[in-house]
């Protein structure tokens, strides 16, 4: 089995919460205090954890305190909603490798908002490899459904977490497929902000919009395969032996309190065994006037069908499965997909 990227002292999302727990002590009080109201006011969905508007008043109201004159120290709002969800659960899916690779050449968009119905949990953290090669020291990422106040939309969240603390927030419209115009709508909000550090991000982003833009796919992908009937998702064994929680307890955000998730770690390792057996198998001879083709690979892609009368919209249900890539003209076609189910949120 691969090596994880994990570490206890240093793992990135704990760093990031206790960044915050440090500067703004009360914050997560306070945002469990305001959520009712900011929910009300924003009008916001049923699965909506809280609008981020209530974020950014609980940092402002937890610094209210200060001298006359001093800084208010405000983290990206997006990232303290992320944290003020995912510091209840802490969980985390761990995406092999080779799985990851196999689901970054995907380029199938195309699905029914219907299929975030399935995430896991409300908020989670996704470590994988590989996404710092769109956006250089990438470990991962949370993602959350927001809410947009101004469209009153549901928003897929996605906050990466870089070196040294960094991270980089972007919305995507639940109802918008198309990643490029989202892209250009989001960029446009920051360019046009008050904050100053939220500008210089924005121009940043644009000087590197075709490695976001692929960023954005990649990590789409792996959300819905999160999502996907079939996925293939397993408690991570060395975690479970030192994970300690109990119901009710007080929040102590100390490592242990992380559950971790393996996923496609049979999956993907023997996805990519085929491929490369396909890859040194020599091409087929001509028989006849017809030749066969030459060994390929058909990349993965995703299927979905409706379960449940048009007429009872409650009782309606989108499932989605993934189809891994199909290996034509290979001696060896048949690789069992494994099927592990994962806890419903």
């Amino acid at each position: 089995m691969p090596k994880k990227l994990s570490g206890s002292k240093d793992y990135p999302p704990l760093l990031l919460l206790k960044d915050v727990s440090s500067k703004i002590p009360k914050v997560w009080q306070m945002i469990d205090l305001a959520r009712p109201l900011g929910l009300k006011n924003a009008k916001c969905s049923s699965r909506i954890f809280a609008p981020v508007e209530t974020a950014t008043a609980a940092c402002i109201a937890c610094q209210a305190g200060k001298a006359k004159g001093g800084r208010v120290d405000i983290p990206y709002p997006s990232l303290v909603l992320a944290l003020a969800q995912w510091r209840k659960d802490k969980e985390v899916f761990v995406l092999d490798p080779d799985l990851a690779q196999i689901l970054y050449e995907q380029d199938d968009t195309s699905i029914p908002a219907a299929a975030v119905d399935y995430l896991p949990y409300p908020c989670f953290y996704v470590e994988t490899a590989g996404l710092d090669a769109y956006l250089p020291g990438v470990h991962g990422f949370f993602f959350y459904i927001g809410w947009d106040t101004q469209t009153r939309k549901e928003l897929m969240s996605f906050i990466f977490a870089g070196k040294e603390g960094k991270i980089y927030p972007f919305d995507i419209p639940l109802d918008s497929p198309d990643l490029s115009e989202c892209f250009d709508r989001m960029n446009r909000r920051k360019l046009l902000s008050k904050n100053a550090e939220i500008q210089a991000r924005g121009r940043q982003e644009l000087e590197q919009r075709d490695s976001v833009m692929l960023l954005l796919r990649c990590s789409l992908q792996v959300v819905l395969y999160l999502c996907a009937c079939n996925a293939e998702i397993v408690p991570d064994p060395e975690q479970e032996s030192v994970m300690k929680r109990s119901n009710g307890s007080e929040i102590k955000d100390r490592y242990v309190e992380i559950r971790k998730w393996d996923v496609g770690f049979v999956t993907g390792p023997a996805l990519q065994a085929q491929k490369r057996r396909l890859q040194s198998e020599e091409s087929p001879t001509r028989d006849g006037s017809h030749a066969p083709k030459r060994p390929h690979v058909r990349r993965g892609h995703w299927h979905h069908f409706w379960t449940g009368a048009k007429s009872d919209a409650e009782n309606r249900r989108l499932v989605l499965k993934w189809l891994p890539p199909i290996f034509v003209g290979s001696v060896d076609d048949d690789l069992p997909v494994v099927v592990h189910p994962v806890k419903e949120a």
